[in-house]
């Protein structure tokens, strides 16, 4: 009989941090032991330090304020691990999270069980979204944008909730998931109804989700190798659509066509690999343009880490024989 350990020893590493960490720190709050505001990342604190640090009159200050503010570092990585919301739907929050996390990073997800790639894909859209944020504070404080601060807020978890439901809707655009348990509904109009429940909810809740596709918009932008919003022209790329090369049979009416941002893998630097002590052969990198060759490792039998390899058997295979053939000869 399995036990609770083994159930959580089965939940992917990357998901199982985010869901334990952030379960430790909702508990935390509720019982007053820390106060998010320590924790959280603001735009506008980062203008102001980095302000204070540019305008050191001589380096040896420079370098002082410089490590002064050094200290407040680790607020770019547990910033996303507070969630905003309140009450029940705070537990709601973080099982949404951890329901898409694991679609993601388990063996038959996206990233096939890599935990390297994966936590790659992690660091890379926390950075975009904390990016994202800086620029559009600057637009609010220092160019006067100030009706913006009524739409834009900080709640970098439910962000990253946005990210991972849009990455993986674009994997498995076809397949059908519950939204809240109450109907079920393909995956691809999944943001559509998420982003409906954000309107319910609050402009800074529409902002999030907002966001949050956006960022999973670039990375798979990055992924494919291919430019943010010129890739939507339909067949820019010529002979390397995708819609290109339908066979009759292997789309229906309710599937849905990869775009070409859809293709290809992104995986994690060397250097990661290194440090996570993970074998460095258990996937290959791949874009629109070039298909990734088998790893040398595989993770489980019957899955490979390319991206490009699903779907690629033929819907109607022929039996071999040509018309006229010596079999034909013989019925005769």
């Amino acid at each position: 009989m399995a036990t609770i350990k083994d159930h959580l020893l089965g939940i992917p590493p990357v998901t199982r941090f985010f869901t334990s960490v952030t379960l430790i720190t909702v508990l935390f709050r509720l019982l007053h032991w820390i106060s998010p505001m320590e924790y959280h990342f603001f735009a506008s604190q980062f203008w102001y330090d980095l302000e204070y640090v540019l305008n050191a009159d001589t380096w040896s200050e420079y370098v002082w304020r410089l490590l002064e503010n050094s200290k407040t570092f680790y607020k770019f990585f547990t910033t996303f691990f507070f969630p905003v919301e309140g009450g029940a739907f705070v537990f709601m929050s973080m099982y949404s999270f951890y329901l898409y996390s694991s679609k993601l990073e388990g063996r038959t997800g996206k990233f096939k069980g890599n935990f390297p790639d994966y936590l790659w894909f992690i660091l890379l859209c926390g950075a975009m979204l904390i990016g994202v944020e800086v620029v559009v504070n600057y637009f609010e404080e220092h160019l006067m944008f100030t009706q913006l601060s009524e739409w834009t807020g900080e709640a970098y978890y439910r962000k990253l909730q946005a990210c991972l439901i849009y990455v993986w809707l674009r994997y498995l655009k076809s397949s059908n998931v519950d939204f809240l348990g109450i109907f079920r509904v393909r995956s691809y109009y999944l943001p559509l109804c998420h982003l409906a429940l954000a309107v319910v909810d609050s402009r800074l809740a529409v902002w999030d989700a907002i966001v949050g596709y956006f960022v999973g918009y670039i990375y798979l932008c990055i992924q494919s190798d291919t430019l943010p919003f010129y890739n939507l022209i339909p067949r820019v790329y010529g002979k390397d659509d995708p819609r290109l090369n339908r066979t009759l049979g292997l789309a229906t009416a309710i599937d849905f066509i990869p775009a070409i941002f859809d293709l290809g893998y992104l995986k994690a630097p060397r250097f990661l690999y290194s440090i996570l002590g993970y074998p460095y052969n258990t996937s290959k990198r791949s874009t629109a343009f070039k298909n990734a060759p088998e790893p040398s490792v595989k993770l489980m039998d019957g899955f490979s880490s390319s991206f490009l390899n699903r779907g690629a058997e033929n819907t109607f295979r022929g039996t071999g024989h040509r018309l006229g053939g010596a079999s034909d000869k013989k019925n005769d």
